[in-house]
C-alpha cells in the first residue's frame, strides 16, 4: 500500500508542486477536518502563492512542533491573512520552541540559514544572527541585502560593547 495522503502532500509541497499538494491536503481534510498539519499546509500554500515564500520554511518548522504549537502557527496565519490580506513575516519568530525545532532539523540551505538569522535577530542574539546570515550568504552569494544586514548587526554588536 502507498504512503498516506498527508505524507504525499508534504512531499509535493516541498517539491513546490503547490496545486497538487493543496489538493491532497484538502483531501485529507475531507476525511479528517481536524488534521492540523493539513490545515497548516493549505494556509501555507495559499501564503506561498500570495508571494510569502517564507511560508514554506514556516511549514517545515511546524512539522517538528507539537500539535499545540502547530495550532498556534495555524491560528496566527489565519489571523494575519484575514486582517491584512497577507502575512507579516515577523509573527512567527517569537516562538522560540519552533526556532529550536528548526535548528534541530539540520538542513543546510541558504534559505534556512537566512530564516534562522531572522529568528535570532528577533530574539536579540546578534552573534547567532550574524553567523546564520553569513552561512546563508556563503551558500548563495547572490542574495540582495544580506551583506548590509550583516554589517548593520555587526555595528549594533559593537555599539552594545561600547555601551556596556
Amino acid at each position: 500500500m502507498g504512503r498516506p495522503m498527508i505524507e504525499k502532500a508534504i512531499d509535493r509541497f516541498f517539491k513546490q508542486d503547490l496545486n497538487s499538494a493543496k489538493m491532497m491536503f484538502e483531501m485529507v481534510l475531507l476525511e479528517d477536518p481536524s488534521n492540523i498539519t493539513a490545515k497548516l499546509g493549505v494556509v501555507c500554500i495559499d501564503a506561498v502563492q500570495d508571494g510569502f515564500i517564507e511560508a514554506l520554511e514556516i511549514f517545515k518548522l511546524a512539522l517538528f512542533a507539537t500539535e499545540e504549537e502547530k495550532k498556534k502557527v495555524y491560528a496566527s496565519f489565519v489571523e494575519e491573512t484575514s486582517e491584512e490580506g497577507n502575512i507579516d513575516v515577523e509573527w512567527y519568530i517569537d516562538n522560540e520552541s519552533l526556532a529550536q525545532a528548526y535548528i534541530e532539523t539540520g538542513e543546510k540551505s541558504a534559505e534556512n540559514h537566512y530564516l534562522l538569522g531572522k529568528i535570532y535577530e528577533k530574539l536579540g542574539d546578534i552573534e547567532q544572527a550574524i553567523n546564520h546570515y553569513e552561512q546563508s550568504l556563503f551558500l548563495n552569494p547572490l542574495q540582495n541585502g544580506v551583506s548590509r544586514k550583516i554589517l548593520a548587526l555587526a555595528q549594533k554588536k559593537n555599539e552594545r560593547k561600547r555601551d556596556s
